[in-house]
């Protein structure tokens, strides 16, 4: 069922009735169909150092059409949109993903959105998040993010490939990321909301990457300003992960 509303201060937005997520181990037709979201490994593992790939984007994609990740080594951000996945690299040039390219993480779901929400005035990412945490149906399950738009600025970054012995991720993060600012970009972030709950197996609160709409330009997105567009929200009733495992660990 989809709500239309539109954003503006004190507008309203639809409660959606959900059932609290749970850790399962379903087939991917089983996934499509259940509106769960897929992660293939913990986060608080790449947050660690656990940089090496553990399963290949074949398998991931099967799981979903909408979503984001990383490749082995850290090389890059992956981004999937409509069932295509985008890679962004250090340089900020985009790719399309091939198959057999492998991830130390990644979190897909299939998109259908529960609620739609038109936006018809300039919001930044920082007021865009309390807006969305304060309309959410509940602060016990995962939701998935869509804002498709014209953003008048916007800033995301990308992380070049690691070498061992690896470093955990916020010693990464300040020393290596090459940040990409923009303006005036049609396109599309995509991402989770997490509970508190759940953090260490993902991070709590907003995860997004983005796209822009002629798949030139986009990244792990840190901060942006958008001017108007469509807020998409699919809140998701089930969470499924694999535990990563290789030799070398």
């Amino acid at each position: 069922m989809k709500k239309e509303h539109i954003l503006g201060f004190g507008a309203a937005i639809a409660i959606v009735f959900f059932i609290s997520a749970a850790v399962v181990s379903l087939s991917p037709a089983e996934v499509q169909a259940e509106d769960t979201v897929y992660q293939s490994a913990p986060f608080e593992w790449l947050m660690e150092g656990g940089y090496n790939g553990t399963i290949s984007y074949e398998e991931v994609l099967k799981y979903g059409d909408t979503g984001l990740g990383t490749f082995d080594r850290l090389n890059g951000e992956m981004v999937l949109v409509d069932g295509t996945a985008y890679r962004i690299d250090n340089e900020g040039a985009v790719s399309t993903v091939k198959g057999e390219m492998i991830t130390p993480f990644a979190e897909v779901t299939f998109f259908e959105p529960d609620i739609v929400i038109k936006i018809e005035q300039p919001i930044n990412y920082s007021d865009i998040q309390d807006f969305i945490v304060e309309k959410l149906p509940s602060a016990t399950t995962i939701n998935t993010i869509r804002l498709d738009g014209r953003f008048s600025e916007i800033l995301t970054r990308s992380i070049p490939a690691q070498e061992c012995p690896y470093r955990p991720l916020n010693d990464v993060i300040p020393a290596e990321q090459t940040t990409f600012p923009g303006t005036d970009i049609e396109g599309t972030a995509v991402g989770f909301w997490h509970p508190a709950y759940m953090n260490g197996v993902n991070a709590k609160g907003f995860h997004l990457h983005f796209i822009s709409g002629d798949r030139d330009y986009g990244g792990h997105l840190l901060d942006f300003t958008i001017e108007s567009g469509i807020l998409s929200i699919d809140t998701e009733d089930s969470f499924a992960m694999i535990i990563p495992w290789n030799e070398d660990d």
